[in-house]
C-alpha cells in the first residue's frame, strides 16, 4: 500500500458518483488485489458486498506522512473527510464448474 498523498483525495459532490477502482493520478484508487486473488473453491452461489470505511479514529490508520508542511496539508484534508462506513447492496454470483 502506498502512503496517503494529497493527490489521493477526490471530492465527490452530492449527486455525483465515484468509481473506487478508477485511476487517480499515477495510481489506482483502490487496488482490487482481493478480487484478483479470490477463487471460488467449489461451485455454488456466493454473496459479495463492497464496504468502504473512513471511520478510522486515528490519522495513523491512513498511513500518511504527517510531518512537515505536506503533512499539515494532509491533516487539513483529512479533517474534511466524514467518518462513515458505507456498504453496497449484496450481489449474488453463481460459480458453475466447467463440464469438460
Amino acid at each position: 500500500m502506498n502512503n496517503l498523498r494529497s493527490e489521493d483525495f477526490v471530492e465527490v459532490k452530492p449527486g455525483e458518483a465515484l468509481n473506487p477502482y478508477s485511476k487517480v493520478g499515477e495510481l489506482d484508487s483502490f487496488a482490487n488485489y482481493l478480487l484478483r486473488k479470490w477463487k471460488a473453491e467449489k461451485p455454488g452461489k456466493y454473496v459479495i458486498t463492497f464496504t468502504y470505511s473512513t471511520a478510522a479514529e486515528s490519522d495513523v490508520s491512513w498511513h500518511g506522512d504527517f510531518s512537515g508542511e505536506s503533512g499539515a496539508k494532509l491533516k487539513k484534508m483529512l479533517e474534511k473527510v466524514p467518518r462513515i462506513t458505507v456498504k453496497s447492496a449484496p450481489v449474488v454470483v453463481e460459480y458453475v464448474k466447467d463440464k469438460k
